[in-house]
């Protein structure tokens, strides 16, 4: 009687959870973007907006897809990437206008240049760059670097010195944030280090 009974049902299968990657294209794009258009959305073409390419340590421009410069865009946020190895440029169609990464340990910026002025039209600190923790402060920092000239000599930017009594040396002298000076002095010595790096790309373009 027994080997009448019901046959046991085979086990349910249980599906393996889909594999989620996680899209982290699009928020630095959205960053880059609204650097060049403070409306740009995920809903924009990043294509249609800008042309990539991708600079060697000799100093020699490549073109390149959209994919691969923010790849190594977020390479270089990561720490994976020395940031004058292959960096990311990215070129506003139809103007003279470039925007660049610039990176050293923890501070990081996203800077608007004008290539036809040599004017850093704009600067921004994006969340996770130590320089960001100038808070309320990143505004009025920010304000006083947008509009500057770039020279890329050793001390093209300067904090104004703290003693009256010294002279500054700086092409460009901006007032530190009180209570933040080793965080503003980290941007003055980001700019100073990193723009030299991009000479040859602005004087060949």
């Amino acid at each position: 009687m027994a080997a009448c009974g019901q046959p046991e049902k085979p086990a349910a299968k249980t599906e393996a959870p889909p594999v989620v990657t996680e899209d982290l294209h699009t928020p630095s794009m959205i960053q880059i973007g609204k650097l060049a258009d403070p409306s740009f959305t995920s809903a924009d073409d990043f294509g249609e907006l800008f042309e990539s390419y991708l600079l060697d340590d000799q100093g020699n421009i490549n073109a390149a897809t959209e994919s691969a410069t923010v790849d190594n865009y977020l390479a270089i946020l990561d720490g994976d990437m020395d940031p004058i190895t292959q960096a990311p440029v990215f070129e506003i169609k139809d103007t003279d206008s470039v925007v660049l990464l610039l990176k050293d340990k923890k501070a990081w910026a996203l800077v608007l240049v004008d290539k036809g002025t040599m004017t850093m039209a704009d600067i921004q600190f994006p969340k996770g760059s130590s320089i960001a923790k100038l808070g309320s402060n990143s505004e009025k920092f920010r304000q006083q670097l947008s509009g500057t000239s770039i020279t890329f000599s050793e001390n093209n930017f300067e904090l104004i010195p703290w003693d009256e009594q010294i002279k500054p040396k700086g092409d460009v002298v901006v007032d530190g944030i009180s209570g933040a000076t080793t965080i503003c002095q980290a941007s003055v010595d980001l700019l100073n280090q990193q723009l030299p790096f991009y000479r040859s790309y602005f004087e060949s373009n």
